[in-house]
């Protein structure tokens, strides 16, 4: 990523992501939980307590390996609501990323993460 390109865009990719799918959170870390870029859309939301539990699902995923499994596609975990918090790990170049959303009861979200990982994969090459 270039230093034109900051989390200021990629936070607009994820409040846009969360505008069409109505979801309150979401976040891109690096593999260790670092926040990168957030959007929120509820007070209260930590960003940085939403990293810090995608690095832990992270190093869940990372151990499927040990199991036989494939490289991880999505992570996802579920709370007594309905809520699901759904982490989708992907690579930029060399660099390996999780973006992270709230995901609330019954909506849809493969589409959506799917385009904002496209553009987040867009605007960190420029």
């Amino acid at each position: 990523m270039t230093d034109k390109i900051g989390s200021g865009q990629l936070s607009s990719i994820l409040a846009d992501m969360n505008r069409q799918g109505n979801f309150p959170i979401s976040v891109l870390t690096d593999l260790q939980g670092l926040p990168l870029a957030s959007a929120t859309s509820v007070e209260g939301e930590s960003a940085e307590m939403q990293a810090a539990v995608v690095a832990l699902i992270q190093k869940t995923a990372l151990q499927t390996t040990k199991v036989n499994m494939g490289e991880t596609d999505e992570v996802t975990v579920f709370d007594r609501q309905g809520r699901r918090l759904v982490c989708r790990p992907f690579q930029v170049d060399d660099r390996a990323l999780v973006l992270a959303v709230m995901v609330p009861r019954d909506r849809s979200y493969r589409r959506l993460t799917g385009q904002a990982i496209h553009a987040i994969r867009h605007v960190w090459k420029i």
